[in-house]
């Protein structure tokens, strides 16, 4: 036939009868069933690590008053997340909660070192090894922003936001 479309669906109708156990599948529906399984699986994880987090928190603490001060900043960065994903029209995606995983474990740190030096009274600089820690994440996924490729924005701007907020919390509400 002179019709392209007509004459692929031709050539795939025929493999489909040559072969009756073959699938065939579009590109597009491929890569949205894959997106849909990884987003699930890291929502899943993201989940596990948050509650892991807080296990662990408590398990060290010993204290649930100072286990939910300490989620404050991480609490806060995965609202801040949302917010930005939700703000820049973007849907939440692999990259972002692929980040998500790393900003929970930076921002619980934050938090729990804030919490125990005030709870101990120390005054042993945790402020600043607090901010020096925050800087050099900042400066690391800071650099992604500048990067080509949508993931790695993503990966980046996530960070960057989680992190602002988990340090900004630990030093301001904390």
């Amino acid at each position: 036939t002179g019709n392209t479309g007509s004459g692929k669906t031709i050539i795939l109708n025929k493999l489909k009868y040559d072969f009756s156990n073959i699938k065939i599948i579009s590109n597009r529906y491929f890569s949205e069933r894959m997106t849909n399984l990884y987003t699930h699986e890291l929502m899943r994880v993201v989940f596990a690590a948050l509650v892991l987090v807080i296990v662990i928190c408590f398990s060290i603490l010993r204290n649930i008053r100072m286990t939910l001060i300490s989620l404050v900043p991480v609490v806060a960065s995965l609202i801040s997340i949302l917010a930005m994903v939700h703000w820049m029209g973007y849907s939440l995606n692999v990259a972002h909660l692929m980040a998500c995983i790393v900003v929970i474990g930076l921002c619980i740190d934050y938090g729990v070192f804030v919490v125990y030096a005030k709870n101990n009274n120390l005054n042993v600089g945790t402020s600043t090894a607090v901010a020096l820690s925050a800087i050099t994440t900042l400066v690391g996924a800071g650099s992604l922003l500048f990067a080509q490729h949508p993931t790695l924005f993503y990966v980046g701007s996530t960070i960057v936001i989680g992190i602002i907020t988990g340090y900004l919390t630990s030093m301001l509400i904390v």
